[in-house]
């Protein structure tokens, strides 16, 4: 309740950002390949995922012992109500870039097109490696698993958790761009705290409530974090437009970034 109530009377207190100071900017030398890119790795995800037949369950849990000793320790019976704790935590996370709704500098398109394209971008690398990976949720292991995760064959989906990605994708955006656009404002601390706060604790959640392993919601970080920092990254004012590049390749294409 604190985290939460930290992030709306930061955004209730934050004052505008001069719109010559945004530090943020749509450039066709950017979003054209960025946008791209995002799509096809979006599309890409959805392709890979839940293509595949889920084998049938015997009802019989499966042996704990062949857990790996880093994820086993963390392992946890399935809980309903945790469960849905999880997911609003999750939400309550993805809407924190709301925060930036304080700024009346006009730039909602561009917060908007970035947040956009980051979710897009995690969206795509989540689904592909939940479609390359196949990994039994950790309620499979105990008594009284969830029985809608497995009729729906969703039990088969524990790598990497989406709950995590998309949480870490809103709170590493919000902080990144509420960061550089309220460098001096005394609620940078609380909104970073906040937005990291809500992630972290929707990873908790996750684990707690039998859905994810450790592995599970720390891929599901990194995944979320890289998107939530890159894509407001590459649309910096003062950042790597020049060094930003997308050459098309006779199998595919290559992305190039110049630090």
């Amino acid at each position: 309740m604190r985290i939460i109530l930290s992030i709306v009377l930061g955004a209730a207190a934050i004052k505008s950002c001069p719109a010559a100071g945004f530090p943020y900017r749509l450039r066709w030398e950017v979003d054209a390949p960025a946008g791209s890119v995002c799509a096809s790795v979006f599309a890409a995800g959805l392709l890979l995922d839940g293509n595949e037949a889920v084998p049938p369950w015997n009802g019989v849990p499966f042996d704990e012992s062949r857990v790996n000793a880093f994820d086993r320790w963390a392992m946890q019976p399935y809980s309903n109500g945790l469960d849905d704790a999880g997911t609003a935590a999750q939400l309550l996370t993805m809407a924190t870039p709301a925060i930036l709704a304080a700024s009346d500098t006009g730039d909602w398109m561009t917060v908007g097109v970035m947040y956009a394209q980051s979710v897009m971008l995690m969206c795509g690398l989540k689904n592909t490696f939940k479609g390359l990976v196949d990994r039994n949720r950790p309620y499979m292991y105990f008594d009284d698993p969830s029985n809608e995760g497995i009729e729906s064959g969703d039990r088969l989906n524990s790598f990497p958790s989406g709950h995590a990605a998309y949480a870490f994708n809103g709170a590493v955006f919000t902080s990144r761009v509420f960061t550089r656009c309220f460098p001096d404002s005394p609620w940078k601390t609380p909104v970073i705290a906040g937005s990291i706060g809500l992630a972290v604790t929707t990873a908790v959640l996750r684990m707690e409530s039998g859905n994810h392993f450790l592995s599970d919601v720390l891929a599901g970080a990194a995944i979320g974090g890289l998107s939530g920092f890159l894509i407001p990254w590459l649309h910096e004012v003062d950042g790597p437009a020049e060094g930003f590049s997308v050459t098309p390749l006779p199998s595919g294409g290559m992305v190039t970034l110049r630090f």
